[in-house]
This record gives structure tokens, C-alpha cells and sequence, in this order.
């Protein structure tokens, strides 16, 4: 349509209008372009509302022609920032100086070409700006999909135990997206199976430093923390942890039984105790925490408080064999012989290659008088060398060689 043509009035059908607008729109957007096909169909339904538009084909309409065309690329750059980049500062400020632009060109009285011109001007520079950052944001989006399928890659080698191909591909998801911090959390993990203790406690701590919300962090560097002798650090990452209520009830639990293990093997089995009633009080079905309790009266010799905490681990999770087994060995110095030969019975069923749970049978048995049986059971036990000079001095005893 030739801008200088001085026709009267015709009747054009709203598809051609929009047609020829978004024609224009095409020729002068250069950030419009890359999205042409995406707002071709919304924008001719948006110019198909009436059947006909009337053009007056003057200086005037001529005028108005072009303003329409970019109060339409202005609405288009508007409503693409609106879907793709809503959550970011810096386009809601491009989008702000583009409703300001659109206002202005709404207001704008008839044969303002001049201010048209600058206008325009404007928004070319505003439309360089905007292709910059769409593109910057893409690259970012581009390198975050990366670090996220390099993720996914070390968690496949993490769980096929190739700890040192883990460390590789979660150290490049990281270094493509260094806000990634579960890959952070991961890498610690791999390090720390891979017994390169001091890079996992960097990963750990990293993952917490970014994400200071997220307490898997601080409860594995306090487990690791405990692994390499260093409590005191540990109670303080348990304890940074614990602060954390908007956890789950589960990885609350594990942080507080984290700590009580931690006091534990400080023997302040008070503030162990302490801190292992307050996980199963947060996670009821925390057989771990309950296990490592009993554990602890065991050490105070509280036996009967001992009994009662390894009875709910067993209960809870009635497949470990430790549960069963510690609770034969409570059940023992009880003097209840028969329910320990029980819960030995148990361990051995789920793990018939576990020494501990032969040597508490044997006890069991020994002390009900059940001598063939005893010795059956202190051979079995036998078989790992940590058990046989106890289980060897058993048998003598019940053979009568001292």
C-alpha cells in the first residue's frame, strides 16, 4: 500500500489489514521476527473482530497506519515479555519503558511524524537491548539444560558406583550452572564415597551456602563432620540444620538423630538421648533414630529403656538385622534368654552370614542350658575372625577344657 496514494475511502477485510500491518511489523522488528509464526494466528483473530476495517488512504491514514503498526509491536514485545521472562527484573523494566513508549504513541496527535521518527528511534535502540538479553537469556537457559543432563549423568554413574565418573559430570554441572546445588550436594556425595573427605565437605558446604534453606546439606556435612573426628563442627552443622523448620518431618528427624550420634560419640549421652527423642518425636517412624537410642541407654546401662527403643527399631523396620540383633544382645544382659535366642533367630533369618547375631544365639543358648546347640551357634560365629577368640573361649568353657 503506497503511503502517498490520496484515495477516498475502500473497504478492505479485517485478515488483509492485519496482513499488511504485521508485513510491516516484520519489516521493522528485528526481535519480532524470531517470533513471526508463533503471533501470526493470535494477531489475526486480534484484527478479525469486525469483518471490515475502514482506511482512509491520506497523509492522515497514512500516519495512523504507522502508528498502529507499532503500537502493535509494542503490544506483541509486551505480551512475549509477559510469557517468557515474567520473574525477570530487568525485562519488567524493558517492559515498563515500553508501556510508557505505547502511551505516548496512543496520545499522539494526527501528522506527528517527527515524534513518530524519534519514537522509533527509540524503540530500535529498545529492540537491540531487548535481542540482547533474549539472546543472553537463552545461552543461560542453553547452559542450564546442559548442567542438568550432566546432573542426571552423574547420578546414573553414582548409583552404577563409578564414584569418578559421578565427580566429573557433576563438577561440570556445576561449573555450567553454579546455582545448581543439589549437583553441589551430589558431588559430596561422590567424594565422599570415593573417601576424598575434605572435597566433599567443600561440595556440602557449598550446596548449603547457596541454597541455605536446603538441611540435606547441613546434615550430611555433620555426618561427615562425625566420620573425621571433628564433633564440635558437626553439632553446629546439626544445629544450623535443626533451624530450619520449613524441612520435612523426615530430613528434620535425620539432622536431629545426626546430632545425637554426634553426642554419642562425645559420650554426652544425656543431649544423645535428648536429641534422639526429639527425632522420632518428629518422625515417629524414624527406626534408626530409635536404634541409636538404644544403643545409648545401652551405655548408661539403662538395659530395660535400651530394650524398650530397640523393640520399636525391630518393629518399625522388622528387615534389618542389626535392629534384631542389638536387641537380642539388650535381651541377653536381661537375663531373658529365651527372647534373645528369638530375636537372634530373627537377625539370622534376614542375614544367616551375620557373626554378631550367631554369638548373642549361642549366649542365648548357653544360658538356657541348650550346650550342642550353643556351640553350633559360637562356630558359626566363628567364621569372622572378630568373633573367634570370644567364641573359641565359649566353647571351651561349655566343654570344660579350663
Amino acid at each position: 500500500m503506497d503511503c502517498n496514494s490520496k484515495s477516498d475511502v475502500q473497504f478492505r477485510s479485517g485478515h488483509d489489514w492485519s496482513q499488511e500491518v504485521l508485513n510491516s511489523c516484520y519489516s521493522r522488528g528485528k526481535v519480532l521476527r524470531r517470533f513471526w509464526n508463533a503471533c501470526r494466528i493470535p494477531v489475526y483473530g486480534l484484527y478479525s473482530l469486525t469483518e471490515f476495517e475502514i482506511v482512509k488512504e491520506t497523509t492522515l491514514g497514512c500516519t495512523m497506519k504507522r502508528i498502529l503498526t507499532f503500537v502493535l509491536a509494542l503490544t506483541l514485545c509486551c505480551g512475549l515479555f509477559s510469557t517468557l521472562y515474567a520473574q525477570n527484573p530487568e525485562i519488567d523494566a524493558k517492559r515498563a519503558q515500553i508501556d510508557s513508549l505505547r502511551t505516548l504513541m496512543e496520545e499522539l496527535p494526527p501528522g506527528s511524524e517527527d515524534e513518530y521518527n524519534r519514537l522509533m528511534t527509540e524503540f530500535t535502540a529498545l529492540n537491540d537491548e531487548v535481542r540482547q538479553m533474549i539472546e543472553s537469556i537463552q545461552a543461560d537457559n542453553a547452559a542450564r539444560q546442559q548442567a542438568i543432563n550432566q546432573f542426571n549423568d552423574g547420578n546414573r554413574a553414582l548409583r552404577s558406583r563409578r564414584y569418578a565418573e559421578a565427580i566429573q559430570s557433576f563438577r561440570s554441572a556445576v561449573q555450567n550452572d553454579p546455582l545448581l546445588y543439589q549437583a553441589y550436594y551430589q558431588l559430596g556425595i561422590a567424594y565422599q564415597q570415593n573417601n576424598d573427605f575434605d572435597n566433599a565437605l567443600e561440595a556440602f558446604t557449598q550446596a548449603g551456602a547457596i541454597r541455605s534453606d536446603y538441611i540435606r546439606a547441613f546434615t550430611a556435612r555433620g555426618n561427615l563432620l562425625i566420620r573425621m573426628g571433628r564433633f564440635d563442627e558437626a553439632i553446629t552443622a546439626f544445629r544450623t540444620g535443626n533451624e530450619i523448620t520449613s524441612a520435612t518431618p523426615d530430613d528434620r528427624s535425620k539432622n536431629l538423630e545426626g546430632m545425637g550420634r554426634a553426642y554419642m560419640r562425645m559420650r554426652n549421652y544425656e543431649q544423645a538421648v535428648s536429641a534422639f527423642q526429639m527425632a522420632v518425636q518428629v518422625d515417629p517412624n524414624n527406626a534408626s533414630a530409635y536404634y541409636n537410642m538404644g544403643r545409648t541407654f545401652k551405655e548408661q546401662r539403662d538395659n530395660d529403656s535400651a530394650r524398650e527403643a530397640l523393640e520399636s527399631a525391630a518393629t518399625i523396620e522388622g528387615g534389618n538385622h542389626r535392629y534384631h540383633t542389638e536387641l537380642a544382645s539388650v535381651l541377653n544382659l536381661l537375663g531373658r534368654y529365651s527372647a534373645a535366642a528369638q530375636a537372634a533367630r530373627a537377625a539370622i533369618g534376614i542375614n544367616n552370614n551375620y557373626a554378631a547375631a550367631w554369638f548373642e544365639l549361642g549366649w542365648a543358648l548357653q544360658n538356657n542350658g541348650e550346650d550342642a546347640e550353643a556351640i553350633t551357634a559360637y562356630e558359626r560365629a566363628m567364621r569372622d575372625r572378630n568373633f573367634q577368640e570370644a567364641a573359641d573361649y565359649q566353647i571351651k568353657l561349655i566343654r570344660g577344657e579350663f
